[in-house]
């Protein structure tokens, strides 16, 4: 008797579907954590919004009149999402705050007169 040493199709086409469910389980856990990524980018460049009012504050006389969004702000917003806007509100002598948002994501920066913080703001 001759020994068959080959594969067949039908074995050839099961790997193939193994490999396939597990690539497309490794692709949707990696979409999430790339979302997450970007999300974790645009926070961290917005939490150095803090330090720089709190320069203007202190270079300025004790106000943050005249603060605005620095274009690192934006542009990093912007190297993420294509879509980005920042909106600022002109800070007063004692409040500032900004904004930035694009699809699905919004997150805010702002002083209330006694403390500043960022977060996420509800729908």
């Amino acid at each position: 008797m001759k020994k068959n040493l080959g594969i067949t199709l039908i074995e050839l086409l099961v790997v193939m579907v193994i490999i396939g469910i597990l690539a497309l389980i490794a692709y949707a856990g990696l979409s999430g954590a790339r979302e997450q990524a970007k999300v974790a980018t645009v926070k961290a460049s917005m939490d150095s919004l803090i330090p720089a009012a709190e320069v203007h504050y202190l270079v300025s006389g004790y106000t943050y009149s005249g603060f605005t969004c620095p274009s690192t702000i934006s542009d990093a917003c912007k190297a993420v999402y294509t879509d980005c806007t920042c909106t600022e509100v002109a800070g007063t002598a004692t409040t500032w705050s900004v904004t930035c948002s694009a699809t699905g994501f919004t997150w805010t920066c702002e002083n209330n007169g006694t403390k500043s913080w960022c977060y996420k703001p509800t729908p």
